[in-house]
């Protein structure tokens, strides 16, 4: 893969680069702050103008940081031709080269025992739609209920849609690999949320923090250690009827009507 197959997911990045910069020079305070006068002003009183919008500057921050996390998802595992196949839909049909008439009657000959390998192919293509739609969705999802569980303090949605991404993207090698991996990788986004708390509620030790998101974490561990197990024996293709699939679209639905009940009370 070269950087001419790349250039959908470099503009999203440079994109999102710049308009972060923008947005750490324009900020200025928005009406709030002169009633909440501090030393140290939080980021809650920031707006960022944009176009003639005052835009919350946290907001504004996190969308963009959401919008270059996908843009370094889609450099690293996607190219420019498979999103473009996704684009056009999931009924895609490559264009044939032109024959001549002595081909087509050649052709016609084995048309009867090669059709079933040609939709073989074609399913094979399809699957392959789908399951790119579905891990950029998912990987949006995660980046949604990260902020949702870091405003709330509720993580379990972020790792069951974890546990989800990382079926859907690891092709495992060994029981030992999917261990490590299972422990180590759901550990980091423990400690952030941890992080994330602990310099917002300061009366509070780090410990007590982290004991917060200890059960989730270890939900996100066994989950991400079975489901792995099953592909390194099987190699299972994507499916609706996987149940953690609707477990995780279940989360991420419950993380959306949360957050729009907390905005309107």
């Amino acid at each position: 893969m070269t950087y001419n197959n790349k250039k959908i997911s470099s503009v999203i990045i440079l994109v999102s680069i710049l308009m972060l910069v923008y947005g750490l020079i324009t900020k200025d305070y928005d009406g709030s702050y002169f009633n909440n006068k501090q030393k140290i002003p939080p980021l809650d009183l920031f707006d960022v103008s944009l176009f003639g919008w005052d835009v919350d500057y946290k907001n504004y921050m996190l969308f963009f940081i959401i919008i270059l996390s996908v843009g370094a998802y889609l450099y690293i595992f996607k190219t420019d031709e498979s999103l473009k196949t996704v684009f056009k839909g999931l009924n895609f049909k490559p264009k044939m080269p032109k024959v001549s008439n002595e081909l087509k009657l050649k052709y016609k000959k084995y048309e009867k025992k090669h059709t079933q390998t040609v939709e073989i192919s074609k399913q094979d293509n399809k699957q392959n739609n789908i399951v790119t739609l579905v891990e950029v969705v998912t990987f949006l999802a995660m980046g949604f209920t990260f902020y949702m569980g870091v405003e709330t303090g509720f993580s379990l949605w972020f790792f069951i849609i974890l546990s989800y991404f990382y079926y859907l993207v690891w092709k495992p090698k060994s029981i030992r690999q999917i261990l490590i991996k299972a422990i180590l990788y759901p550990l980091i986004f423990m400690i952030l949320f941890t992080l994330s708390e602990s310099s917002r509620v300061i009366y509070f030790s780090f410990f007590y923090q982290m004991s917060r998101h200890i059960l989730p974490y270890l939900i996100s561990v066994i989950v991400i250690f079975f489901t792995q197990r099953h592909k390194l024996n099987n190699q299972p293709s994507f499916s609706f009827r996987n149940p953690l699939f609707w477990i995780s679209l279940l989360c991420l639905i419950v993380a959306a009507l949360t957050m729009v009940v907390d905005y309107n009370i």
